[in-house]
Order: C-alpha cells, then structure tokens, then sequence
C-alpha cells in the first residue's frame, strides 16, 4: 500500500476519536449539572416539606407562633401533655435548620438543638391562620410555602 492511501483512513480515524471524546465529556459536564441540580432541588423539597409536616402535626389548637431565636425566625408549636407543656421550635444556626423540644419556659441554648438540614436562612411571618415561610440554601435558591393552620388560634411570639 502506497503511504498516501493510509494517510486518509488515518486521519478519519483520528477525527472520529477526537470527536467521540468531545461528545463523551460534553455528556459528563450535562450530567454533573443534571444530578447537582437535582440534588439542590431535592433538598430544597425535603426542608420545605418537613417544616410543613411539622406545622400540620402542630395544628391542634394549642398555638402556633413566629418568634425570635438563633439566626432570625423561629416558628414555634406549642402542645400540652399530661398537663405540661412544651414547644417545640423550627430555627436557623449556624447554617443549619434546627429542631429543639423543650418544655415550655425553660431557657435553652440555639446549640442545644438537634441539626436537621443544612439551610441558611429561614424567614416566617403568621397572618391569621396562614402561616408563611421561606427557606435560603448555601447556594442562594429559596423555596417558599404557606400552611393553612386549621385550629386557627392565633399566637404571637
């Protein structure tokens, strides 16, 4: 065979792989975003739904509140069992969502709370029976919600 003849097949060889290999780590890059995004989405749903489940659980007529606690907003769900009482409140520390059961009017610590989720920022406001939040993850998305408290006593913290 004549080395002109080769020369042709070989850089059609060599264009394929260079172009397959283009495509492969194009897909890669798509899919790593594809799986972060996901993922961002994931707990953004996760968070919202377990403050809204807590809320729900809360909603028995004993009170519902927004009050001042860690970094910004609390929400607090008062109960009472066996005649005592306890409140159980959803905050921010140190970048993180936080849960902390305590019984009613003891003075506790926002460290002393049980690390839920990683979030940034949580903002609440009650309006009547509606109870409004939003969530701010490390990377700046938010999510918001709103519950419908049913009992509809209204407690200010």
């Amino acid at each position: 065979m004549h080395m002109s003849n080769m020369a042709l097949p070989v850089i059609l060889l060599c264009a394929f792989v260079l172009l397959a290999v283009t495509v492969v780590m194009f897909s890669v890059r798509a899919y790593r975003g594809t799986v972060t995004d996901g993922q961002q989405s994931y707990e953004s749903r996760i968070s919202v739904s377990y403050i809204t489940e807590k809320v729900r659980q809360s909603d028995t007529g004993e009170g519902i509140s927004v009050t001042g606690f860690g970094d910004g907003d609390a929400i607090v769900l008062n109960q009472e069992d066996s005649g005592h009482k306890f409140s159980t409140y959803l905050y921010i520390y140190d970048g993180n969502l936080m849960e902390l059961f305590t019984e009613e009017g003891v003075e506790v610590s926002p460290a002393a709370g049980t690390v839920v989720t990683e979030m940034a920022s949580l903002e609440a406001a009650r309006q009547g029976d509606v109870l409004e939040y939003t969530c701010t993850f490390a990377d700046g998305t938010s999510t918001s919600s709103c519950v419908y408290i049913r009992s509809g006593e209204v407690s200010n913290g």
